[in-house]
Parts: C-alpha cells; sequence; structure tokens
C-alpha cells in the first residue's frame, strides 16, 4: 500500500518503514500534447546534493506537522524534510559522517523514501537522481540505471523513520534538520 501523506493532525502518530516502504511502480497516465495518452517521463541526469547544511530545530522554519525523513546515522539523529526534498534536483541529499556515507532518497511523486549507503562503511556513496520513467523515481548507481525500488541496487538500505517534524523532535531533541534545498 502507498503511503499518502497528508498534512493533518493524523499525521502525529509515527509510521515506521522498514527499508523502502513503496510499491512497486505503476503507469502514471498523462494527458499529453494533441490528446495523446501516455506515461510521463522526465529522464535526466542529476547529482546528489553533497555537504548539505544541518540546523537545530529552531532554525528550521518548518512547522511540527511537516512531513520527514528521520535516521540516525552514528548515533546522530537528523531528520530530512520532505518538502526540502521535493524539488527538481533535490531528490537526493548524500553526506557522510565519522566515515559513513549514506544518500537519503524521495520522490514526491510516489511518497516513496529510501536512505541508502555503501556496503563497506569507508567506501563513498555516488548515486544520482536519473528521473522519473515508467512510474518511478530512478536512481543512477556507478553508472547504472535502477528504478528507486530495485533491490539490485548495490547499496544497502538504512532503517529510517516517516513521521513528523514534531515527533522526531520529541523522539529525538537534540536532532538535527536537514530543511532548505538551498545549500
Amino acid at each position: 500500500m502507498r503511503l499518502n501523506l497528508v498534512h493533518s493532525a493524523a499525521l502525529l502518530m509515527t509510521l515506521t518503514i522498514g527499508t523502502t516502504g513503496c510499491e512497486e511502480p505503476v503507469e502514471t497516465p498523462t494527458k499529453l500534447p494533441m490528446g495523446m495518452t501516455g506515461t510521463l517521463n522526465t529522464p535526466f541526469i542529476t547529482p546528489a546534493l553533497t555537504n548539505p547544511k544541518y540546523v537545530s530545530r529552531k532554525d528550521c522554519q518548518l512547522n511540527d506537522n511537516e512531513p520527514v525523513i528521520g535516521i540516525i546515522v552514528k548515533d546522530q539523529p537528523i531528520a530530512f524534510s520532505c518538502k526540502a526534498l521535493s524539488g527538481m534536483r533535490t531528490h537526493i541529499v548524500s553526506d557522510t559522517l565519522d566515515k559513513q556515507s549514506f544518500a537519503v532518497t524521495y520522490c514526491d511523486q510516489t511518497d516513496c523514501a529510501r536512505v541508502l549507503k555503501p556496503k563497506s562503511e569507508n567506501d563513498q556513496i555516488d548515486v544520482k537522481t536519473g528521473g522519473f520513467m515508467s512510474g518511478s523515481m530512478h536512481l543512477m548507481v556507478g553508472g547504472k540505471m535502477y528504478s528507486h525500488l530495485d533491490k539490485s541496487i548495490p547499496l544497502d538500505d538504512i532503517e529510517f523513520q516517516r513521521t513528523t517534524l514534531g515527533e522526531w523532535m520529541n523522539q529525538h531533541p537534540g536532532s538535527r534538520v536537514y530543511c532548505d534545498s538551498n545549500p
């Protein structure tokens, strides 16, 4: 079942997701020019945002009910705003903390999130957005294109939590927040 996040009080309930939490991609019919029908495909390659700026909760201009992707890397909690990950060039944020590289990925079209890391702790991660094709965001890893949901991506999944900023901060008061896609 696809998760539809609604900006409402009902969202205050924490949603815990193991890895992807998304269903298989489906063809999305779209009205094309001259009355033709088909699937909206937007293939393009965009590098991940790197060296993101994290701020404290008080320095982040988001409401408590804003959806976030919460992760803990090397005992450091970080919340990533889904809104900040929804821009054409901001679907992937990549960083390294204490020698652990990771990439937070989010597709606003399917409301699908995934957090990935290299198989070896000392390796760097190189993930690029590959556009939206066949009902799914695509990722480019090692020069090869994969559906966002593809289990054969040569990276490991990191557990994460889909929740609201307020709920995440209640659980992790010292958490840093990625809330702005403008580096």
